[in-house]
């Protein structure tokens, strides 16, 4: 199911200084890289490490990271402090007190969870305590092999999707068999211990609430808003997702949201709504269950998805848009977290959540909501949330003339954006500058195509368009976008693009012609040499290349037609290729079908020397190469069947 996925970032410090005993430090750091990386909740999780660390690189590191689970692995020395390394890599106390006032700060920016994997740190975990919610320390010595196990299991544990509590408990059970289990302790601020323990009453009482029909199977959503379960349908004897409302003080917005989705959640691509409770406490809603992962998850493990699959997926969410629109439904909660991706026979169908809580949400209550998320979660938690906001929400002119079809456009461009680089819209510095400027502080997007060269020209300027951060210069609605994506032929302008590449060199027409003509005839074509005797006078080489300019036009030309209109009557209508292939079939002409397969090798090989990108990146080489053979070969398959 889908809502807001907080990803969490874990960063491991490590010192093992000079003069001290050795540690197993890498392979506890490889071994928990291991843990998270076949961690069920991976995608919520983002891992970083600095080794060998100073007291400067401690609390710069952090600053740098701003992580929300604080890791560190080395010594400890009971009143002294942590042992940290200095410049010339000797030993350098951390103490207690200083320990406790960086991470007094550092709680504020969001660290809820410090771990000292270290021996005789439960001096400093009680200081730390003070101001993080959850602090581990060791109060005895503790083995590498212990530290190592103790430390895996933890965050296997937490990149499962357990508490903190539950991690530490089961983490400290691990080293029974070592005879260790006594070592680790658990700080636990009390403002945490009060919070924790209502969620995990709320939930015991939930549970009670949907027995006996449903059979909770898990979280699938980490929320402080609402949170989703998977469950069995006993009636129905089928999978279904549950959200719950978390917080009483939303339960206006969230049936206000249910009622409006209701109307379109049984339309293909919404996730369909079962039922609603909204007379009991908590409210809840019983939904579909789609048994894949959300666009977030997926540009987690991917980190970017082709152009190909990225303009099946927008024209489908748009076209569901579309629909939506028609039935008089006005959504916008379009981001990747709020999209589900079912792959069935390799192609991607995406199930969009149609609950969209925040919807009627002034520009000050936006602000609230995302000021208390990066308080409770850490600044991390709002990224996409600031990353797909509306510049029209946050207008300082007092008529809006902006169009919910534009500001539909607004958020998939920016999804079609991400999608393409694996990286977040930069739109938004942060909230201070949000509310200092509004509108002014979005930033417009300016490049695609430059950290995806799969991308051709004509999608990115669609793109850029949609994200216009004025209203008035999007499309005027969002069919008018759709059309335009839909118009895009990737092969086509992906070689297009390439061969202007390739006539912007100044001596391109000097050179393409005799690059492409020594290559057809001494590398590919050797014994078709005799017919081509009389290029070698000078005069004929500009007769023959605007030949060969004209070829590749109209073999692009017939892709371009054969793509709209699919293989047409040739008696009642010639194609552009109708002349020329019955020329070239005529005995007299003696040109026997085998020279056209040398001549699409010897043209992309000369194009790929020519293109000045493939020059700099051998992974474009190829979708080049690719293109090219995609758009030239229909043409060239249509002259050959005419013989």
């Amino acid at each position: 199911m889908s809502n807001n996925v907080s990803i969490k970032t874990i960063l491991i410090l490590s010192a093992n200084p000079k003069g001290t005993t050795r540690l197993e430090g890498s392979e506890e750091v490889r071994e928990i890289g291991e843990a998270l990386r076949r961690a069920k909740k991976r995608e919520q999780f983002k891992l970083e490490m600095e080794l060998a660390v100073r007291i400067d690189d401690f609390y710069r590191a952090i600053l740098d990271y701003q992580p929300q689970i604080v890791h560190f692995s080395g010594h400890g020395s009971g009143e002294d402090g942590i042992v940290l390394e200095n410049d010339t890599g000797q030993p350098a106390f951390l103490p207690a007190d200083e320990l406790a006032g960086l991470f007094k700060e550092f709680a504020t920016k969001g660290v809820e969870c410090v771990v000292l994997n270290a021996c005789y740190s439960e001096v400093q975990a009680n200081a730390i305590s003070q101001y993080v919610n959850y602090v581990i320390g060791m109060h005895e010595s503790v083995g590498d092999r212990a530290a190592i196990d103790f430390a895996v299991t933890f965050y296997d544990a937490i990149g499962s999707g357990e508490s903190i509590k539950f991690a530490f408990n089961l983490a400290r059970n691990r080293l029974i068999h070592l005879g260790e289990n006594e070592a680790p302790v658990l700080k636990i601020n009390s403002s945490a211990i009060n919070k924790d323990t209502s969620e995990d009453l709320s939930l015991i009482e939930f549970n009670k609430l949907v027995e006996p029909r449903y059979q909770i199977l898990g979280k699938i959503i980490q929320s402080s808003v609402a949170p989703v379960y998977k469950a069995y349908d006993r009636t129905l004897e089928r999978n279904v997702a549950i959200k719950v409302l978390a917080r009483e003080d939303l339960q206006v917005d969230f049936d206000a949201s249910l009622r409006k989705a209701v109307n379109i959640s049984n339309e293909a691509n919404f996730i369909t709504i079962y039922d609603a409770y909204l007379e009991t406490q908590p409210h809840y809603c019983i939904l579909q269950f789609i048994d894949g992962e959300t666009i977030r998850q997926t540009l987690t493990d991917k980190g970017k998805l082709p152009f190909t699959v990225v303009s099946k997926l927008i024209l489908k969410i748009g076209d569901t848009l579309v629909r939506a629109r028609e039935l008089k439904n006005i959504y916008g909660n379009i981001k990747p977290s709020t999209i589900m991706l079912l792959c069935k026979e390799n192609e991607y169908e995406p199930f969009i959540s149609p609950l969209d809580l925040c919807k009627d949400f002034s520009p000050n209550r936006i602000l609230e909501e995302l000021e208390r998320k990066s308080k409770t979660y850490g600044k991390q938690a709002i990224l996409e949330d600031l990353a797909y906001l509306l510049p029209e929400n946050f207008s300082k002119v007092s008529i809006d003339s902006s169009t919910p079809d534009q500001s539909d456009q607004y958020s998939l461009g920016l999804l079609a954006y991400e999608l393409l680089t694996g990286q977040l819209p930069p739109t938004i510095k942060d909230i201070k500058d949000l509310k200092k400027n509004g509108d002014k502080a979005f930033k417009s997007l300016i490049s695609i195509t430059d950290k995806c060269h799969g991308c051709p020209t004509i999608f990115e300027k669609a793109i850029l368009k949609m994200t216009s951060r004025d209203p008035a210069n999007r499309y005027e609605t969002l069919e008018d976008a759709l059309k335009i994506i839909r118009g895009v032929s990737f092969y086509l302008n992906t070689a297009k693009e390439s061969y202007a590449r390739c006539t912007s060199d100044a001596d391109f027409d000097k050179k393409f012609f005799k690059t492409f003509y020594h290559k057809f005839l001494t590398q590919f074509c050797p014994h078709a040499a005799q017919k081509f005797l009389s290029l070698e006078a000078e005069g004929r080489w500009n007769h023959q290349h605007q030949q060969l300019k004209e070829a590749i036009v109209l073999l692009f030309a017939y892709y371009e037609h054969n793509e709209r209109f699919p293989q047409e009557n040739e008696q009642e209508e010639p194609n552009v290729l109708s002349r020329i292939a019955e020329m070239h079939s005529h005995t007299k002409h003696d040109i026997p079908k085998n020279l056209y397969t040398d001549f699409v090798n010897a043209l992309i090989d000369t194009v790929l020397e020519f293109d000045p990108l493939c020059q700099e990146n051998d992974d474009y080489q190829e979708l080049i190469g690719k293109a090219w053979q995609k758009v030239v070969a229909p043409g060239v398959e249509y002259m050959k069947s005419k013989y």
